[in-house]
Formats: structure tokens, sequence, C-alpha cells
């Protein structure tokens, strides 16, 4: 830490709190969010010299204990009266946003006669902070703004002299979530005989447009919540598919099951929670199925980009091994097989996509390629132009 350079940090918490909540529909944590900002904090070079945090914290009791607990100041930005309360883009009310701006642009000015500040950091997402920003630049000090990638106004983050990213926070795994797992996973688990892997991912994300499923079931599996098993299925290419194995004995776990009336002691002999399969073979930790069968959709992308089409269809058959039912798999594969001049293997894809249980929802979330299969079964693919064969995939 050098002397030399001394820090003022100002914390607009309503931003943070209501950007996560809305924007990202991710249930705020007040402890996470002020360790996050901690350990950025603690990496400058810069003495910390004065830390305030800003919110009508009436609002928002437990983040102001949480900040109050790690030596912050807690502004409170009581609104005047007779103001227009219009909800602004980033969520928060026009009139808490004018107060909040306001009461933060007087604390920091006054903290020029009575500190010897070198660098501020904001942690705010108003546009009208830009002013402040330039103001503190004629006076020589160094501004850097904390924000979200999606939602800090472009003039804000240009203005500033750097940008430190919020992200993190979005990525968090949360309490919600490992139920929102657990329950979907048990409402399952009384229907099927096991629940695959990529199976809980689509109904979870069915449910949920905004989140990462994907990665949270990484981070459960990091957290010790779940286990990634490898189970027998006649019904798969390969004979084998992987599955999740819900772990009992998670402290959160146990206490969310004991909550619904389930007790750990039966649920670990109970056949509709653990996979029915006699045959299971528990991976490795350090594994996932994105290991074995996502990173192989991946290496097929790259090699699409890269125009090597015979290398991504050996990529894209062993993803379909373990992901059968996968109809962008198959269009992948049916691309590719276009691009190679093979149009009577990719007839016989078109056919084999077109069987695929879910038909109906894989019309309407690729209606493009889902009609251009159906042409192509239906006649010779002679009969297909070269310009209707410049489909090009979605994304």
């Amino acid at each position: 830490m050098c002397a030399n350079y001394y820090m003022g940090l100002y914390i607009d918490y309503e931003y943070i709190h209501k950007t996560l909540e809305r924007t990202y529909q991710v249930n705020p944590d007040p402890r996470q969010i002020v360790d996050t900002i901690n350990g950025i904090v603690a990496g400058c070079a810069e003495e910390l010299v004065l830390k305030k945090a800003y919110a009508l914290w009436n609002d928002f009791t437990e983040a102001k204990q949480a900040f109050e607990e790690n030596a912050y100041e807690t502004i409170d930005t009581t609104c005047g009266l007779n103001c227009n309360n219009e909800l602004m883009a980033n969520g928060k009310s026009n009139t808490v946003a004018n107060s909040t701006e306001l009461t933060i642009c007087c604390d920091v000015m006054e903290s020029l006669a009575s500190h010897q500040m070198t660098h501020y950091y904001l942690a705010v997402g108003d546009g009208k902070f830009e002013e402040l920003v330039n103001r503190l630049h004629k006076k020589g000090l160094v501004v850097k703004i904390l924000g979200f990638n999606g939602n800090i106004p472009p003039n804000l983050k240009q203005c500033a002299d750097s940008y430190i990213t919020l992200d993190d926070l979005v990525k968090r795994f949360h309490k919600e979530d490992i139920i929102n797992i657990v329950e979907t996973f048990i409402s399952l688990s009384r229907k099927l005989p096991y629940v695959g892997y990529k199976y809980l991912m689509d109904i979870l994300s069915r449910n949920d447009l905004h989140t990462d499923y994907r990665q949270l079931l990484n981070q459960a599996q990091d957290e010790g919540v779940i286990k990634l098993v490898e189970v027998e299925d006649p019904n798969t290419v390969r004979g084998k598919a992987f599955a999740i194995k819900l772990v009992t004995e998670h402290p959160i776990i146990a206490k969310h099951l004991q909550e619904m009336g389930l007790a750990a002691d039966t649920l670990a002999q109970s056949a509709s929670l653990q996979i029915r399969d006699h045959a299971v073979q528990e991976l490795d930790d350090s594994h996932s199925a994105e290991d074995h069968s996502d990173s192989r959709f991946t290496a097929g992308k790259r090699l699409v980009e890269i125009g090597q089409h015979e290398a991504a269809i050996s990529e894209f058959f062993n993803y379909l091994e373990d992901y059968p039912n996968d109809f962008l798999g198959f269009v992948y594969v049916i691309n590719c097989l276009i691009k190679t001049g093979d149009r009577k293997q990719a007839r016989v894809w078109c056919k084999k996509a077109l069987n695929l249980p879910n038909c109906a929802n894989n019309q309407k979330e690729y209606p493009r390629w889902f009609t251009y299969m159906k042409r192509i079964s239906s006649r010779e693919m002679e009969s297909i132009t070269d310009e209707e064969e410049r489909i090009e995939l979605s994304g």
C-alpha cells in the first residue's frame, strides 16, 4: 500500500441491489455484496480513508447491518417532498436516484476540503454522475467506476479513468438456486428412473430464461450438493447416460428436506430420490458433464467456424451419443454434411431429427431448420437449390 495515495469509496447500494434483482433476476445477498466490494478494495494500492454506503435503509435493514459491521458509514437518502416518483431503467425511482446522486456528490465535494484524497471509487449506475467525475478530473484526481457490464451508462463508463466490473455478483451461487434445483430434481425423480444432467438443465431453463443453469449445476457439483454419475441406459446410442445424484447429507439439502417433511435417512433408501439403476459409476469431482460431452459440442462449433466440417462431424457424432435427442446437435451435423457435399446422409439425418421426441418444441425453437428438414425429407436433395442450402446457424 502506498502512503501517498488515498481512496474514498462511495456505494449506491440500491443501484447494486435493484440491478441484481430486476436486471439479472438474482436474489441479492448483502453480505456477499459487501465481501465482493471489500475484496476489490483490498487489492488496490491506495489507502482507504473513507467508505460510505447510500440507500433508503429502512428498505434494506439487513444490508445496513452488513455494511456497518464492516465499518462503513451508512447514509440514508431520504427523499424530499413533492418529488415525481418515476421508475428509471436501472430499477430505481427517479426520486431516490436524484436524492442519492445529490447526497453522494455533496459528500464527495466535502471530502475534498477535509481529506487529501487522490482516488475516488464510485459504485454508481446513474449517467448523471459524469458531471461529478469531470469535476474531480479537473482537480487532478483519479476516478474509478464500479458497476455491471450490462447496466452501466456508456458515458459514465467512458469518462472514468477505469472501470471495475461487479459481474461476479451475478455468478454467485445462492441458497435459493440450490433449493430450486433440489425441488425440481425431487419432482422429476418421482416420475423417471433417473434424472439426466441435460434434462434437468433443460427443465430448469424453461422456467427461468435468465439464469445460466449449466453454470449453476456445475457450481452445485463444486458445492457438494449434487454428484454426477454415469448410468446404464439401453435407450441411448452408447448405452450409458450422465445423471444427477442428490447429496442428502449436504447441510442445506438436509435442512430443506426436513422442512419438506422428508427425513434424510429415509431418503437415502428411497428409490424416488436415488438413481434406480444398479449399474451406477460415480465420476470424479473434478469432472462434469461439460467435460465429457459439452466440450465436444464446443469443439465441433469451433471446427465449423474455421471450415473443418468433416472433423466437426466426428465431434458432433460423439456429442449425440450422450445427448441423442438434442435437436441442435442434429442441426450442426446436417449443416456439416451439406457443406461437405454428402447430401444423401444429410437427408437421412433430417429424417432422424424430425422423429425426435419433443417435436413440437423443436419446431417452435428452430422453425427455419425444421421447415428445411421437412423439405429435404419429402423430396430428393437435388431439387433443393444452392440458395436454399445457405441457411446459417442462428447460434
